[in-house]
């Protein structure tokens, strides 16, 4: 029987269900750390109180490359077709120039909430 154990290069992110909030905000505060750390940036997405809307914090990148734009509306496609909301939340100057220039922040579904100077 195969096993999908993972690889030599595999730094223990998963996305994982919890038992309750407390133990939600620990899990995400350790990654966020490891991450730091390791000067990697990080990047959280939760969905929202409100049912329909996902949220992407994009407060901590500095760098937004126009395939990781298209990526984020690719991977949302679907989910804004069926109505819902993808909030990106505090994107730098430099981001929004690129959500911009790749016509990201123009899709139906997309909003950008605060900018960072």
């Amino acid at each position: 029987m195969a096993t999908d154990k993972p690889g030599p290069g595999w730094d223990g992110h998963l996305l994982l269900p919890h038992v309750s909030e407390e133990e939600r905000l620990r899990g995400l505060a350790a990654w966020v750390r490891r991450g730091l750390e390791r000067a990697q940036v990080t990047v959280a997405a939760a969905a929202a109180r409100e049912p329909g809307v996902l949220v992407l914090h994009l407060a901590g990148v500095s760098y937004l490359a126009a395939s990781a734009a298209q990526a984020i509306a690719a991977a949302t496609r679907a989910f804004r077709g069926d109505g819902g909301r993808l909030l990106l939340i505090m994107p730098s100057a430099a981001s929004v120039l690129v959500l911009q220039a790749t016509g990201v922040d123009e899709l139906p579904g997309v909003e950008l909430v605060g900018s960072l100077p």
